[in-house]
């Protein structure tokens, strides 16, 4: 092939991998049209083969950037103020990013850089024939949105790989002509690449065995380092909408994988300890739970308050608990008679609580508030609840704990009738769903590895039929949802687990500090002359209404473990090892901000340069680096100089290597330098005699072309 061809044919290669990642990257920054950007893509690909001067390159990257920038992103007309408003946004958001204020990549400045990315990788294929380059960055970012993202995209890596096999086995029967090889040569290479295309083609056939393999091998690291806060390192680069621990608003959409955030939520000085409730959720959607439309809100006027009148002969003696909350709208309460008697109760700080959903809502303005909690724990054992029996008019009276969407599919009403065919009693049918999800269904805890539901699947069905692997999220609705279709009333509950108890009062009491990362949920089932109690199916976590009668752990013990309720909101995340210290937190969280600010430098400063003045140069230093690691023959090493001749000066059809030699040394005044390194490679192609590589000359030539770049004033005569 001629120059220009490769050069065609490049662009028609790298086109071919970006479009393939431009779908991913708008699906993972939520934009709805791929076929802009990508018919960008491909205006910058024709534009970098059609034109050799870097300020006609610009002048057409910037139109087209710009058309793009203002599809994605509109305003009222295509104008300068559009783009200074636009570029006033982008510096704000960096600003944000830079200052901590921001834990996720903004989408304006995602896809600024994205497209420059674009032109960088467009032009190192092109002009510089680095084509392992774009497909390594396409494999890491697809990889990167599997592992942090959950998306699959296997299909589109089949096809990244099918798309270099074909750009690599059209080049090895049209590109080689300078330097021709055997028969041989071609038929092993062209096999190989062949094999491997069809290896990517077969992978999805046997991936989903070795992949589950894989993932219970690994689990225990995968986990190890989620603790240690890796995950969480890495998430601070993602984009928004991961999910991340601590307690949140938005249930709507539950699934997908899980990191830690280890920030304190709220501390608590008392004598035990057991979960923490937030509030309950009624109604499930299939997809999650959202809260009853219309729900009435209940002023708290006046204190103190009283929540949860539980029979006095499951209660315990009397405790005070004092809690100091950290910038929440909730107050969290244990499982017991509760009477709240000091909270922010004024015209200023108002304090509302919502029957319903039996949540207090704090107005309070101020930062940090306390709360003061008188409680009756719950005290009773399993044997108690043998007699309770569930008549037909506790099922019309809590008709709105039966509820379950029209979609959701039979299968699971029959698992629910499979599991209690034996059982009689309420607790009976109750006790034998929580083992079947806690131990005997065979069933995976996993924050890492839980998978998002498939669109129009039911997010229950596909736990317990497919997936069987998650956190407690899953199990909790999987059994409030296998309960109902009994007819049982039940609810899903979200809170926070015990938390870690870190210190001992002078009144004896202990100090605990909860976190986000231990944001959890759990179902409660109504149990008649008891209440609401609480159930505990997720693996290794004990019951919420028993933790503090069964707690034994000195204070060096370890926690009870610690989960969250998924929050699609972007928040700031640490690790999760149980010696966490608010100087490390903060520690981590600069070398955050510094690595990203110099991340986002170096990208910047690296785009910048290759469009400044000094690109006359880089040609020149990405020759001499590739041929000091890569080149290990004497023809490569001079096809490779050549080429880079040939874009400065170009070669006549029908001119021969002495005469083209001899012009360019009195173009650039080189003493022989080129013509010697011609006579030896023409030596070499005619006389069939290999010659040995000595990269010195070539080196010294392209230093010396280097400092002839620096100082010229043009490249063409």
């Amino acid at each position: 092939m001629t120059l220009e061809k490769n050069n065609w044919f490049r662009g028609l290669f790298c086109f071919l991998l970006l479009s393939i990642g431009a779908p991913a990257f708008l699906s993972a920054n939520h934009f709805a049209d791929s076929l802009p950007l990508i018919l960008v893509t491909a205006a910058i690909c024709m534009i970098t083969c059609l034109f050799r001067s870097i300020i006609v390159r610009i002048l057409f990257y910037l139109f087209f950037s710009i058309i793009c920038l203002y599809h994605y992103f509109p305003g009222n007309t295509l104008s300068i103020s559009w783009l200074f408003r636009f570029f006033s946004a982008f510096t704000a958001e960096i600003s944000q990013l830079i200052q901590g204020e921001l834990h996720y990549f903004p989408e304006r400045a995602s896809f600024l850089l994205v497209l420059l990315f674009v032109h960088l990788l467009v032009i190192l294929t092109v002009d510089y024939d680095l084509w392992p380059i774009p497909f390594l960055v396409l494999m890491i970012y697809f990889m990167m949105l599997t592992v942090f993202r959950g998306y699959n995209l296997l299909g589109e890596m089949v096809w990244a790989v099918a798309v270099i096999c074909t750009y690599l086995f059209i080049r090895q029967l049209f590109t080689l002509s300078a330097a021709p090889k055997s028969p041989q040569f071609l038929t092993i290479t062209n096999l190989i690449l062949a094999l491997i295309l069809g290896i990517s083609a077969s992978v999805p056939l046997f991936l989903p065995k070795v992949n589950q393999s894989l993932e219970r091998t690994s689990e225990p690291i995968r986990n190890y380092l989620n603790e240690e806060g890796l995950y969480d390192t890495i998430n601070d680069y993602q984009l928004s909408g991961s999910a991340r621990t601590g307690f949140s608003e938005n249930d709507e959409q539950l699934g997908g994988p899980l990191y830690d955030n280890n920030e304190i939520a709220f501390t608590a000085i008392q004598q035990g300890s057991s979960y923490w409730k937030i509030e309950n959720k009624l109604v499930y959607t299939g997809s999650g739970w959202i809260e009853k439309p219309d729900a009435p809100i209940q002023p708290v006027q006046e204190l103190p308050f009283q929540l949860n009148d539980y029979a006095g002969n499951i209660l315990s003696e009397k405790e005070t608990i004092q809690l100091k909350l950290h910038d929440q709208a909730y107050i969290p309460y244990p499982y017991g008679k509760l009477q709240v008697s000091k909270a922010p109760v004024s015209k200023e700080d108002s304090l509302f609580f919502l029957p319903d959903d039996q949540r207090f809502v704090s107005a309070s303005n101020k930062e940090n508030f306390s709360a003061t909690l008188e409680v009756e724990r719950l005290s009773y054992t399993n044997d108690a609840l043998m007699s309770s029996r569930l008549s037909e008019e506790d099922q019309r009276t809590l008709q709105e704990n039966l509820q379950l969407p029209d979609s959701l599919p039979a299968r699971v009403s029959e698992l629910a009738q499979e599991l209690t065919k034996t059982a009689d009693s309420l607790f009976e049918k109750t006790e034998a769903i929580q083992g079947y999800l806690k131990s005997q269904g065979n069933f995976r805890y996993s924050k890492t590895d839980a998978e998002h539901t498939p669109k129009d699947r039911d997010y229950v069905d596909y736990f317990l039929f497919d997936s069987k692997v998650g956190y407690c999220d899953n199990f909790s609705s999987s059994m409030v949802v296998l309960l109902r279709t009994l007819g049982i009333p039940a609810r899903w509950a979200k809170g926070f687990t015990a938390g870690y108890r870190t210190s001992t009062e002078d009144s004896g009491a202990y100090r605990y500090e909860i976190l986000n990362s231990h944001a959890h949920s759990w179902p409660e089932v109504f149990f008649p002359g008891f209440g609401w109690l609480p159930f505990e199916p997720t693996p290794a976590f004990i019951n919420p209404a028993l933790s503090a009668v069964e707690e034994t752990r000195s204070e060096e013990s370890a926690p009870v473990p610690s989960e969250k309720n998924e929050e699609q909101t972007s928040q700031s995340t640490v690790s999760s090892t149980e010696s966490v210290e608010p100087s490390k937190i903060e520690s981590s969280f600069s070398f955050s901000q510094m690595a990203k600010l110099l991340g986002i430098f170096l990208l910047l400063f690296f785009c910048l340069f290759l469009l400044s003045p000094l690109r006359k140069t880089v040609r020149w230093l990405l020759y001499s680096f590739y041929l000091t690691l890569f080149i290990t023959k004497n023809t490569t090493a001079y096809q490779k100089l050549l080429k880079q001749f040939e874009k400065l000066i170009a070669r006549n059809p029908a001119e021969n290597l002495g005469s083209y030699s001899r012009r360019v040394e009195e173009q650039f005044g080189l003493s022989g330098q080129f013509i010697s390194l011609t006579r030896q490679y023409e030596e070499e192609l005619y006389g069939k005699k290999e010659v040995l590589l000595d990269k010195k000359p070539y080196l010294a030539l392209a230093q010396t072309m280097r400092k002839i770049r620096m100082t010229s004033k043009q490249q063409k005569k």
